[in-house]
């Protein structure tokens, strides 16, 4: 998780306005994190997040318990 320090409106990021906990999925690169908020996904700048817990080393996975076709 981490707080935000300011709010981010470039289409295909995540809308978040300062002090919003954010739920980081993974790291791009040194420069950008996808997380989510409020059921919202999308990319985020490094610069504008301050790390409360560090990223897993391993993202999370589960294991499929049935076929799921759309």
């Amino acid at each position: 998780m981490f707080l935000s320090l300011q709010a981010i409106t470039k289409p295909g990021d995540l809308q978040f306005s300062k002090g919003d906990i954010i739920i980081l999925r993974r790291k791009v690169d040194d420069n950008w994190y996808h997380g989510e908020l409020n059921g919202c996904h999308g990319f985020l700048p490094a610069s504008y997040i301050q790390l409360l817990r560090p990223l897993s080393q391993t993202p999370p996975q589960g294991k499929a318990l049935y076929d799921f076709e759309v």
